[in-house]
């Protein structure tokens, strides 16, 4: 049922991406304008499932922090099942794509971003690669939802993130990465870029 909820939302970010590319090409302002009323009402929904979603399983200690090792700074995000660690990770990538699309529009009509997307977009981030471990462990589960999440965040992690973002992506979609020409890491920012129609 949540699940089914989300991809409400989600279904509105491949429609968001197409116009922000068109909006590229041509740039009127009032486009740009309905783009950034499309985004902010996504946003606010995907919001709205975080406070009712996200927070209760997070308070509910169906999802927790646990350390993976002596260093606390090592630690990652633990399930109680991976239905609710699927949930996380694509309310995370959702949340992402829609803001990153908002950013990109306010671009196009010269306004300012308020830093605290880049904040909420650095939290939903981490979120993902400190699911990377839980994912990894995982037996009999479908993994390849957890690609496009790792694209999508590749763009905002540190040099030592990024490294791990590619072992886990390496590790789920191997042969289909042999397409590819180019460094990994250029093609996995390339395709997050696509795909929020950058």
């Amino acid at each position: 049922k949540c699940m089914y909820r989300l991809s409400l939302q989600m279904a509105e970010w491949p429609n968001l991406a197409s116009e922000l590319r068109e909006l590229s090409s041509k740039s009127p302002e009032y486009m740009a304008t309905r783009l950034l009323l499309s985004t902010a009402r996504v946003m606010q929904a995907l919001d709205t499932f975080e406070d009712e979603v996200i927070q209760p399983l997070l308070e509910g200690k169906a999802i927790w922090a646990a350390s993976d090792s002596a260093d606390e700074e090592e630690w990652s995000w633990k399930f109680i099942d991976w239905q609710t660690c699927e949930l996380f990770f694509t309310h995370a990538m959702a949340s992402i794509a829609v803001v990153r699309i908002h950013v990109a529009s306010m671009d196009l009509v010269s306004a300012v971003p308020d830093q605290r997307f880049q904040q909420r977009i650095s939290a939903w981030s981490e979120r993902v690669w400190k699911a990377g471990p839980y994912v990894q462990g995982s037996q009999g589960e479908d993994k390849n939802a957890f690609i496009a999440p790792l694209i999508l965040v590749f763009e905002e992690a540190n040099a030592v993130a990024r490294c791990n973002l590619i072992e886990y992506l390496t590790s789920i979609a191997s042969p289909r990465l042999e397409f590819f020409s180019g460094t990994l890491d250029t093609v996995v920012m390339e395709l997050g870029k696509a795909l929020t129609g950058r």
